[in-house]
């Protein structure tokens, strides 16, 4: 465990919690606390019109067929079985908060919930995100450094409602993850003690096979319970995975690791010269087999080219640290396969970091406990990064913001 300040300490066992929402720059930030009913029964009382408004977003979109789809193929019946008791009972609780069952229901919230395992039982799309982990002889001050952009369509309910969500979950773990109002299993998330989870999609050469669980919510329950990446390890190692994921996951003590996770098997890659990064397909011997093939003309291909020559090539090297995380990697633009540039405002497409469908933006400094998100419309890489301190979130103690406050 790394040592928090003796004041964080001191200030964590006197602090005593309330639910709350407020507003910081732009970001909802929800605090939750209790049982996983009572949490959810918080969120769905204190975010009640964003909840409602992203019923509708659901219905009017793609989403509202996908409810439906999922019933039809039983997918449904898979997420109630296969979903940790824990979702399902903060689900309950969300539902009855909203308390309009016909707009919020408990199918629409373990949609989003169990989401990976549908999506790739009924998707064959590649999806795209990107991310990478840097410490010691890779960045400015030898600290660690975990970038990611987490891409998907334009989806204009999340974008346009950046949220905190701060969890003191009873008998576990506080933690904080960069979501939207409804989201249960986090895609991106820090907690107390630096540990830092975040998901990248894949699909699998075997579909998902209906048993075991999904990993969002594996992240969800390792924010809650683990301390390190060897404790988060033995945990993925130990699951019964029902599809394909990446995971990449860094902590405090400079440790990190990406996970490739099929339903046939499962590898983790280490760092390499202080160096690990991942985009959307498997790379690892053992696991690259189990997915899906690949070839230079998938962006997740080019995207990994890419952090590849950024991270262990150019003259990044050495210098990474929160500034140039967001300028020179999360924001750039160039393709290594087409050696072409685009356009920063270009949102889909070109293979690029920055150019594909990127929703999420975010740094996290596990040692320093600092979470930073891009905060703003369409391209949302371009945007501000507004800076949360999750200690002083999880502990009380001082002002949430980060010292540095926002990056322009």
């Amino acid at each position: 465990m790394t040592l928090a300040p003796l004041a964080l300490l001191l200030a964590a066992c006197t602090y005593h919690p309330e639910p709350s929402l407020q507003m910081e720059e732009g970001v909802r930030v929800l605090r939750l606390v209790g049982t996983p009913y009572e949490m959810g029964q918080q969120h769905g009382e204190l975010m009640r019109e964003d909840l409602l408004a992203g019923a509708e977003w659901i219905d009017e979109s793609g989403m509202g067929a996908l409810v439906g789809l999922a019933d039809y193929y039983g997918l449904l019946d898979e997420a109630r079985a296969n979903s940790f008791p824990s979702v399902v009972e903060e689900c309950q609780g969300l539902v009855d908060g909203v308390g309009d069952e016909e707009a919020w229901t408990l199918d629409k919230c373990l949609i989003l919930a169990y989401g990976d395992p549908i999506l790739e039982s009924l998707s064959h799309q590649l999806p795209g995100c990107s991310q990478f982990v840097a410490k010691g002889s890779a960045t400015a001050d030898g600290g660690v450094v975990h970038g990611r952009n987490l891409d998907w369509d334009e989806v204009s309910y999340m974008i346009e409602r950046p949220t905190v969500i701060v969890r003191h979950p009873e008998g576990g773990i506080p933690w904080v993850a960069w979501g939207f109002p409804g989201n249960i299993s986090p895609y991106s998330g820090m907690n107390a003690e630096g540990l830092v989870v975040a998901s990248n999609e894949a699909n699998g050469v075997t579909a998902p096979d209906g048993a075991g669980r999904a990993h969002t919510q594996m992240s969800r329950e390792l924010l809650m319970t683990v301390e390190t990446v060897a404790d988060a390890d033995a945990f993925l190692f130990a699951q019964d995975h029902v599809s394909a994921e990446t995971l990449v996951i860094s902590d405090a003590t400079g440790d990190a690791g990406v996970f490739e996770m099929a339903v046939d098997g499962m590898a983790r890659r280490s760092m390499a010269n202080d160096v690990v990064w991942a985009t959307n397909h498997f790379v690892d011997p053992v696991t690259a087999p189990l997915h899906v093939e690949v070839t230079e003309e998938d962006n997740t291909v080019s995207r990994f080219m890419r952090l590849e020559q950024l991270l262990t090539e150019g003259d990044l090297r050495g210098r990474i640290d929160l500034q140039t995380t967001i300028h020179e990697v999360l924001r750039d633009t160039t393709n290594p396969v087409t050696g072409v540039t685009h356009p920063a405002d270009l949102f889909d497409g070109g293979g690029t970091l920055a150019n594909n469908g990127a929703i999420h933006s975010l740094v996290f400094l596990p040692q320093e406990r600092l979470l930073y998100g891009a905060v703003g419309g369409i391209p949302v890489p371009q945007n501000a990064f507004i800076g949360f301190d999750v200690a002083a979130l999880v502990s009380g103690a001082g002002p949430s913001r980060a010292p540095l406050p926002v990056v322009e």
